[in-house]
């Protein structure tokens, strides 16, 4: 087995085990709003469960964040959040869906599979630092084109087949993941500032008022970001639309992605960072704002191409510029830290208030709601990078 793996580049075993990951996330976390859909839930209730998904991840993400960076424990905390998606595949057995269930159906997913990300993100971070092996714009690229495959399958799958399929599906997923989980090492230890590493230390990046400005309008525009892709199926569904809809406008997202992050180190050296992060954020505005609008399935999805623009810019600008701008034994709390204050805007700001817009307003007005704190972050983030620039020189 050790043969194997040596003979195979490190750079294919990030990239299969991105693969893996993004492939279980789709049935493990992106299906949490069609399910509760198809088993009878109301609309409004997502927001309550994005609420308690955002307020274990402001628990668990910066523990995991001082484990993995102190401890070098990655496959530790990875195997624990797996553990916990057995409470997620039980939920679909039970014979009773009610608002019990459903909130620890939201409790195992927040702690399984939707946690595992940032432990993901930063363990190939660390090793493009440590290895210069890694591209992480191409391994990245691997996780959108498996998304997509499974996305367009398994939208179709479960339109003729319901969501009784789906537990079977992230048990046979986990397996798949952690099978190219073991064959990526751990980063190795940093020396003696790493050993020393610990949460304290990620939220003392936030003194610093380039990393804090980022953070902050990076949580802003994610609130436009979580809410659209937690409705967007919902969007769709509301207005004639099937799961083969939304597995088709998954496919046809994550393979823009795909094509697009295999050029994003390069396009990053060309354009700098910054810009890569603002226009990431307007174009999740763009997103929101005519998805919102459009009256039938097939109009949306068309929208939402327009997250070439979104996704591809944002999403791996956040780990370019925690690459540019954080020590390298920091880049794990770093992360993490940017998680917890997204989670705390998202669990006590944004989800109260969509949970009381959409029976008001309706899912596409709220949407539409929702598109402006990604212009507002986007406008915020240029000036603010504009002003720091001029200060330096």
């Amino acid at each position: 087995m050790a043969k194997i793996q040596k003979s195979i580049s490190l750079n294919s075993r990030c990239a299969a085990m991105f693969a893996a990951y993004y492939a279980l996330l789709y049935p493990g976390a992106m299906m949490l709003p069609t399910c509760m859909i198809m088993l009878g839930y109301d609309s409004s209730l997502i927001a309550v469960m994005s609420s308690i998904s955002g307020a274990i991840s402001l628990l668990l993400r910066p523990l995991f964040g001082m484990l993995t960076d102190r401890g070098h424990c990655r496959k530790l905390c990875l195997l624990f959040s797996l553990s916990m998606a057995f409470g997620t595949v039980l939920f679909f057995f039970s014979p009773v869906h009610d608002l019990l269930h459903a909130v620890l159906y939201a409790v195992f997913e927040s702690t399984s599979v939707a946690c595992c990300i940032d432990l993901v993100d930063s363990w190939a971070l660390k090793l493009v630092k440590q290895t210069g092996e890694v591209d992480y714009g191409k391994v990245r690229a691997f996780g959108s084109g498996s998304f997509a495959v499974t996305g367009l399958i398994y939208g179709w799958i479960v339109s003729k087949t319901g969501i009784v399929i789906v537990p079977y599906t992230i048990l046979a997923f986990i397996i798949l993941f952690l099978t190219f989980v073991f064959s990526v090492p751990d980063p190795e230890a940093g020396g003696e500032n790493d050993e020393k590493t610990n949460l304290k230390d990620g939220f003392r990046l936030l003194k610093g008022k380039r990393f804090r400005s980022f953070v902050l309008f990076y949580a802003l525009a994610s609130v436009t970001y979580i809410f659209t892709d937690s409705y967007i199926t919902v969007l769709i569904l509301e207005r004639g639309g099937t799961t083969a809809h939304t597995g088709l406008n998954d496919f046809i997202a994550a393979m823009l992605e795909f094509f697009f992050l295999h050029y994003y180190t390069r396009l990053a050296d060309r354009i700098g960072t910054d810009r890569t992060v603002w226009i990431g954020m307007i174009g999740f505005f763009i997103k929101a704002s005519l998805a919102a609008i459009m009256p039938k399935p097939s109009l949306i999805i068309l929208a939402c191409t327009t997250q070439l623009i979104s996704y591809c810019f944002f999403l791996p600008s956040r780990m370019r510029f925690v690459e540019e701008n954080v020590e390298q034994h920091e880049m794990g709390s770093a992360l993490f830290v940017s998680s917890f204050v997204t989670s705390v805007i998202s669990t006590f700001i944004a989800n109260p208030i969509a949970s009381r817009l959409i029976p008001v307003f309706g899912t596409g007005r709220a949407m539409l709601f929702f598109s402006l704190p990604a212009l507002v972050s986007g406008i915020g983030f240029i000036v603010a990078s504009r002003m720091q620039n001029k200060r330096s020189e």
